[in-house]
Parts: structure tokens; C-alpha cells; sequence
């Protein structure tokens, strides 16, 4: 089935809304339930276990920016199964420029977050 670009770049979008304004409820919708998170210090699996991760991370003050978003495609369909994004967190003092992968399901929930940093 292919999944809708405009909405899949909506809860893309909200996503980083949802993450900059700590909103863990927003997340939760937002989140598969079997959902799996990576990056560079470790990896989470399922939705509790990804947002107790979010928690963790929101005890810090930090400002995130999204730069640009791009869609990623499977070979041979028509529209995007998720989307590459290059953010920017600011977070102590510190400026990381990272690249986001987040993944679809096709119920719209976002099944995989992959985080690199450039």
C-alpha cells in the first residue's frame, strides 16, 4: 500500500514538534508500538522503552532546529516510506548536526527512528 507524502510528511513534522516541546503524549500517538530506536549511544525497542529514552534526553534544556527534510523511497514506489532529516540540536552548550531517518508503517506511525550524527 502506498502511504500518503502529505501525510507522512505531517507526522514527520510533528514529530520534531513534538520532541522540541517534550511532549511525551504527542510522541506516544505518534510512535508503533513495536517501534525501534538507534543511535550513536545505544538502541531502544518498543514504544515504553523509546519514550522512557525521550524522557531521559528532556531533562536537558535544548533547542532543536530542522534544516531539511528528504523523502526516502522503496525501489520501484511512487511515494516515500519515510524521510531522511538533517536537524541541529543545541544541547549544553554544545551543537550537534545530526541525521534523523524516521520509517513509516502502513498505519502511519512512524516504526523506526535512526539518528546519526554528520
Amino acid at each position: 500500500m502506498a502511504l500518503d507524502t502529505t501525510l507522512t510528511l505531517e507526522i514527520n513534522n510533528k514529530y520534531f514538534e513534538f520532541f522540541q516541546n517534550k511532549d511525551l503524549n504527542g510522541l506516544r500517538k505518534l510512535y508503533a508500538d513495536n517501534i525501534m530506536l538507534k543511535d550513536w549511544l545505544g538502541e531502544w525497542i518498543g514504544v515504553d522503552s523509546v519514550l522512557d529514552e525521550n524522557v531521559e534526553f528532556f531533562k536537558n534544556d535544548f533547542t532543536l532546529t530542522l534544516v531539511s527534510t528528504t523523502e526516502l523511497y522503496q525501489e520501484d514506489a511512487s511515494n516515500p516510506i519515510g524521510y531522511l532529516n538533517n536537524i541541529t540540536i543545541e544541547v549544553n552548550g554544545e551543537t550537534i548536526n545530526i541525521v534523523d531517518q524516521l520509517l513509516f508503517d502502513d498505519t502511519y506511525k512512524i516504526i523506526s527512528i535512526y539518528a546519526t550524527q554528520q
